[in-house]
């Protein structure tokens, strides 16, 4: 989504002021980074649709990486088994689902560790695919 584009709806306009206000003390000292772009080992992969600018961060490299994926998922029992099942929480539902399945089928294709706030205890491990989704595989 745009910065400002006019389109947006009044939810986000919300959340841009809170973020704004909330950043602000930090403004000085962080270093924005782009979708890919390496910095000491961790790459942001952009994954809108939750929140405008949802990034999910790839931490490490070769098979010692893993996905921290923040809010990409929020039932996993539901969504990582049934991932074009949406949420209210997800400010655009859509692209929400379009960044999930992208991110899912990465992390599945490259075997990558998965770590997320709203995952099934203990919260780490591995997907596979299973069906039309995936199944979680703790660690």
């Amino acid at each position: 989504m745009a910065e400002n584009d006019g389109s947006e709806s009044d939810v986000v306009k919300r959340v841009r002021a809170r973020n704004k206000t909330n950043m602000k003390p930090y403004l000085e000292r962080i270093r924005r980074m782009h979708d890919g772009e390496e910095v000491l080992g961790c790459t942001p992969l952009l994954a809108p649709g939750h929140s405008p600018g949802h990034t999910c961060w790839r931490i490490g490299s070769g098979r010692d990486a893993f996905v921290a994926w923040g809010d990409l998922v929020h039932f996993s029992a539901i969504q990582i088994s049934h991932p074009n099942a949406a949420v209210k929480y997800d400010l655009d539902p859509d692209l929400a689902r379009r960044s999930r399945l992208r991110m899912l089928d990465m992390v599945a294709i490259e075997r990558l560790a998965v770590a997320g706030a709203h995952v099934t205890a203990p919260g780490f491990g591995y997907l596979k695919h299973k069906g039309s989704g995936y199944a979680f595989e703790p660690a």
